[in-house]
C-alpha cells in the first residue's frame, strides 16, 4: 500500500509541477529551421486505458502508468518537411512530464516535431478550429516553402512575412523577416549562399519583443557559430 501510494503521488505530481513554454506567435522562418518534420493530422480516437476497467488497487496503478503514454488514431493530411512516417496511423503523446501534453479527438492539427512520439506542450502546434483563418495561411506559408520557388514572397493579408530566394533548391542571397505589427517594418535580414547561413542582421523592429528577438538571434547565432567550426 505504501509503495502504490508513492507512485500514485509521483505520477500526480508531473501533472501539477509548472510547465512555463515561451514561442513565437505568427508563423516564422525559424519554425521551418528548428523541426524536422512539420505535418498536418486529424486526430480521430485514442487508445488510452480507462480507469473505471481497473479490479484493484494495483490494476489501477498499472492503468495510471499505461496513460502516461498515451496513443491516438491519426489521419496524415498533408506532409511540409520530412518524411513522416506514421506506424499504423498511431501517435503517441507521453505523459511524463509537467510539460506533457494531449491533442483533442476530433480536432485537426498542424504539428511541428523532432520525434512522432514526444510532441510536447511547448512544441509548436496550430489548431485548426481555434482559428481556420491563421490555420490555413501557415499551411499557405508552408505549402510555398516546400516548393522552394526562385522567388519566395509569403503575405498574411497586405503584409509581408518573408521574402527570399532559392537557387537549384537551396536558400540563395537574402532572406528577410518582417514584423507584423506594422507594414513592411523588417524583423531581420539573414543571407544564404549554395544553402548556407551566410549572416545574421537584426532590424529596425528586431528588438520590440525581447523574447522573440532573444529566440531567433540565439538560434541563427548558433548555426554561424558552428559553420565556422567546420
Amino acid at each position: 500500500m505504501k509503495l502504490f501510494s508513492l507512485l500514485v503521488l509521483l505520477l500526480s505530481s508531473y501533472q501539477t509541477d509548472a510547465c512555463s513554454c515561451y514561442g513565437l506567435q505568427d508563423f516564422d522562418l525559424i519554425h521551418l529551421d528548428s523541426y524536422k518534420y512539420i505535418f498536418e493530422v486529424k486526430v480521430e480516437s485514442t487508445f488510452g486505458s480507462k480507469e473505471s476497467e481497473a479490479k484493484n488497487e494495483l490494476d489501477s496503478l498499472r492503468i495510471q502508468i499505461a496513460e502516461l503514454s498515451n496513443s491516438y488514431k491519426v489521419q496524415l493530411i498533408e506532409q511540409f518537411k520530412g518524411n513522416v512516417r506514421l506506424k499504423n496511423s498511431i501517435m503517441s503523446f507521453p505523459s511524463v512530464s509537467s510539460c506533457s501534453w494531449r491533442p483533442q479527438v476530433g480536432e485537426t492539427y498542424i504539428f511541428y516535431a523532432n520525434s512522432f512520439s514526444n510532441i510536447g506542450m511547448c512544441d509548436r502546434k496550430t489548431l485548426k478550429s481555434h482559428s481556420k483563418e491563421r490555420h490555413e495561411i501557415e499551411k499557405q506559408h508552408l505549402r510555398e516553402l516546400k516548393r522552394k520557388p526562385n522567388n519566395v514572397v509569403l503575405l498574411n493579408g497586405d503584409k509581408k512575412v518573408l521574402t527570399g530566394q532559392y537557387k537549384d533548391g537551396e536558400r540563395y542571397g537574402r532572406w528577410i523577416a518582417y514584423n507584423l505589427d506594422s507594414i513592411n517594418s523588417i524583423k531581420y535580414e539573414i543571407s544564404y549562399k549554395d544553402g548556407k547561413l551566410q549572416s545574421f542582421k537584426e532590424g529596425a523592429s528586431f528588438k520590440e519583443n525581447y523574447e522573440d528577438g532573444r529566440l531567433i538571434s540565439w538560434h541563427y547565432d548558433s548555426i554561424l557559430n558552428k559553420e565556422s567550426k567546420d
